[in-house]
């Protein structure tokens, strides 16, 4: 299907403009529905995949090609769902006519017409279309690279996961990369998108606003998680870093200034660069020392005096500034305690972002090796005889996993005994015959030869365009529209919010009510009072402001939406 789908992307002529009228067969009628429809989609950029692939039954291998499998998005990991809308932005064309083919092909009703119904509905629209380039830019310019070094990265350790005296200085770059984001070339492809936008409203500052949003949460979490390393706890640990960044460390430790004269500042850029070979990357080494300087203000202001390290941490950074060489391995020599303290307390020091990286990193290395039937097949046949259940008792985890391992064994060890007392191989026979079973092609061969045809003979018939295939009013974000809903809104995080916007709401309106304790008993109040001002002040109509399940915040409550 993708193939056919390939073909028509390279030779379809979208300058060309397709008539309807009701005096044409039904199916020309529908098939140049369709390529209106395409006609929309393929100026939303100029950067779409059009090339003509080669045929699937004649490759091996399907990696760089647009018959590799997506990875499959999971909402709560950057990765997959920036891997996503990257497979997604380049083969954009191909899929949506792949819907249609698909609705072409299956009954109306059926599940494979209704996904691919919704799919063709959602790719239709523009603003959706804005949204998923949002994703992938954002991901190209700052998720992508970061989250690359802390899969790869084995700096001094040999070892991925603990990197921990790589991480103060990663910090800065992910921080530098942020700022870039607004200001340089990172996110072209999002502001062609957006140019390519119909002129409605203020659709232009509201896509805007997103790249904000973004850029805004994501600092927030780098502001989150990154500032325990630097910490007195934790910030001795970049004195293991290349010796220009550790000295850097030091020096921002015992509150020196940046050495202009150690490292000397280029008289037109005003940086002084240093090319890491841990992180792949250039480093401002002034900026750096700046950074850490603000960051450390920072921590002494909210929460600890930084200038409370321990004593081997205090005689480490003076030795680091003096040019002593923490990373070298002998421990023999003069200060040969304090490199042993240094690299035991701190070179053993996991970094836990690290370990979900390479675990993320591991899934997908077994996934590209093979999802095939077989494959699938083989994990059914294991899992039927494996005890999964869990019964909800004490140590429930301990005894599933125990009872898997048990189950496990007791299978083995019975074939290894077939296997050792056979007669006339007739094991190994049975054995090699199962395997032969299972082979690679077994399952395949019929039902793509019978996909094949059924894409070559129904595909090319256009159905007319279903009600559910039809572009749709997309509902945005909190973060977009600064609304708040008011099914987000609970007891336990937003309860002083909602005393302190019912109140200001009461007193702007010189309303005169008791407030409910209890949010829940708040909210009818609360939905009385917006309608109040959208009826009063918006001079929205009745019948609409019934429909209203959001509100706007007019006091200076924080209204939190999570619990982070």
């Amino acid at each position: 299907m993708l193939y056919v789908s390939c073909q028509f992307v390279a030779t379809h002529d979208p300058t060309v403009d397709y008539e309807v009228n009701e005096n044409m067969p039904a199916a020309e009628k529908n098939r140049n529905m369709f390529y209106q429809s395409c006609k929309k989609t393929f100026e939303f950029h100029t950067q779409f995949y059009k090339q003509v692939e080669s045929d699937p039954t004649a490759l091996k291998k399907f990696k760089l090609t647009i018959y590799a499998k997506m990875t499959a998005p999971i909402l709560s990991r950057w990765w997959t769902v920036g891997a996503g809308s990257s497979y997604v932005f380049k083969c954009y064309l191909q899929i949506i006519h792949a819907a249609q083919t698909t609705m072409n092909m299956y009954p109306s009703g059926s599940n494979p017409c209704n996904i691919a119904s919704d799919l063709f509905s959602l790719m239709s629209n523009q603003e959706n279309f804005v949204d998923m380039t949002l994703i992938r830019c954002f991901h190209k310019a700052y998720v992508n690279k970061h989250f690359d070094w802390l899969q790869d990265c084995d700096d001094l350790s040999g070892i991925v996961g603990f990197q921990s005296h790589n991480i103060a200085s990663r910090c800065y770059l992910m921080h530098k990369d942020l700022q870039r984001i607004l200001s340089g070339r990172s996110m072209e492809d999002y502001r062609e998108v957006t140019d390519r936008f119909p002129e409605e409203g203020d659709i232009q500052e509201r896509n805007f606003n997103k790249l904000l949003t973004f850029v805004k949460h994501a600092g927030e979490s780098l502001q989150k998680h990154f500032s325990r390393w630097l910490t007195p706890l934790l910030l001795p640990a970049a004195l293991l870093s290349e010796a220009p960044i550790a000295k850097v460390v030091a020096a921002a430790m015992l509150g020196n200034e940046f050495s202009g004269e150690e490292f000397p500042i280029d008289r037109h850029t005003g940086f002084s660069n240093y090319n890491s070979t841990a992180h792949d990357s250039a480093l401002c080494l002034r900026m750096f020392h700046t950074f850490l300087k603000t960051e450390l203000h920072k921590i002494n202001n909210e929460t600890v005096d930084h200038s409370n390290h321990t004593t081997e941490a205090d005689v480490a950074a003076k030795k680091v500034a003096e040019g002593f060489d923490l990373r070298a391995f002998e421990c023999e020599e003069s200060f040969g305690e304090l490199r042993w303290h240094m690299h035991s307390t701190y070179l053993a020091l996991p970094c836990h972002t690290q370990f979900v990286e390479r675990a993320i990193k591991e899934a997908k290395i077994v996934s590209a090796t093979d999802r095939s039937e077989e494959l699938r097949a083989c994990m059914v046949i294991i899992r039927s005889s494996t005890p999964l259940g869990f019964a909800g008792v004490k140590n429930a985890n301990k005894k599933k996993i125990k009872a898997i391992l048990e189950s496990a064994k007791a299978r083995s060890s019975e074939h290894s005994d077939l296997e050792r007392n056979q007669d006339d191989n007739e094991y190994t026979a049975c054995f090699n015959q199962v395997m032969h079973l299972l082979s690679r092609g077994h399952y395949k061969h019929e039902r793509t030869d019978e996909k094949i045809t059924r894409v070559d003979t129904a595909g090319s018939k256009f159905k007319k365009q279903n009600a559910a295939q039809q572009v749709k009013q997309q509902n945005l974000m909190p973060a977009v529209t600064g609304l708040i809903p008011y099914n987000k809104v609970t007891q336990k995080r937003n309860k002083d919010d909602m005393h302190m916007e019912i109140r200001h709401r009461m007193w702007q309106l010189n309303y005169q009510a008791p407030v409910p304790k209890s949010v829940k008993d708040q909210k009818p109040l609360l939905m009385r009072l917006e309608t109040i001002q959208l009826i009063e002040e918006d001079s929205m109509a009745t019948g609409d402001v019934a429909g209203h399940k959001a509100f706007s915040i007019q006091s200076e409550a924080e209204f939190k939406l999570s619990d982070d």
